[in-house]
């Protein structure tokens, strides 16, 4: 059965088929908002995701047919945690810059306001101070491997014992592993990703969009979800796998537009 597509608070939106509001403010395909407040009885009042811009009003009966929830949210456990033993990046700006930022030494991260100067660390000398992630690196992130490539390369995967799915894509890590695993097991691997396009044998077009977790096909035209939905690892990376379960007739499908 169908459902529409309604906006919480915390979840950005993208905009896929542009409108123009009743106080004349133009959306575009591409612009990304975020739920603010209900807009009288009727409407929702979306506020610009980022950067300056308007406020758009839409009627809640048509919100369906104009958003959907936006890719990139997917994304993202921070790099850090406190508690995380870290080294100021040889990259850094900071790197050498005085006591206050040691070199060669380990610090620990103590507090994670945000990743605009606001990750605390407190350092073996006594000294804290603030960082941006890219100034950071983990303890131990720059270690090379006991094991040389040289050595791996004469094994082969017809060699190599496994005992799960999930150790056959650890594997598929491996570079000179990548292309024969891939081959051999094609379901595994990524084929699809949210706000990739389709068009069904019917010829209705459809969005794959991602909420919580989960996928699902939007009609282009409905803004209506006419699919199952599917509990997914990776929004940007989905498997043919994961993909099939989305409905009986998947081979139907034909990708017309992919995210870049």
């Amino acid at each position: 059965m169908s459902k529409a597509i309604k906006p919480q608070k915390g979840i950005v939106y993208e905009c896929y088929k542009g409108f123009t509001d009743f106080n004349g403010d133009r959306c575009r395909a591409g612009q990304k908002f975020v739920y603010w407040d209900d807009y009288g009885p009727n409407g929702y009042l979306m506020d610009k995701a980022s950067g300056r811009g308007i406020d758009i009003v839409i009627s809640k009966d048509k919100f369906a047919a104009h958003f959907c929830p936006a890719a990139e949210q997917t994304e993202t456990k921070p790099k850090f945690k406190v508690g995380d033993r870290v080294r100021i990046d040889k990259n850094s700006d900071w790197y050498d810059q005085g006591n206050s930022n040691p070199i060669n030494i380990d610090g620990v991260i103590t507090d994670f306001i945000d990743e605009d100067l606001g990750i605390m660390v407190n350092w073996s000398n006594g000294e804290t101070n603030s960082y941006n992630e890219r100034d950071l690196i983990l303890v131990g992130a720059e270690q090379e491997s006991y094991i040389d490539d040289n050595q791996l390369k004469q094994y082969s995967m017809k060699a190599i014992v496994v005992s799960s799915l999930e150790q056959i894509k650890e594997l598929a890590q491996v570079s000179f592993l990548k292309d024969q695993i891939e081959s051999e097991f094609p379901e595994l691997f990524v084929k699809h990703k949210v706000g990739n396009r389709y068009k069904h044998s019917d010829g209705n077009r459809y969005i794959l969009t991602g909420e919580n977790s989960s996928v699902a096909l939007t009609n282009l035209k409905t803004g209506m979800i006419e699919s199952s939905t599917v509990r997914v690892d990776n929004f940007n990376k989905i498997t043919v796998d994961e993909f099939s379960e989305l409905c009986r007739d998947y081979k139907e499908l034909t990708l017309i537009k992919e995210r870049q």
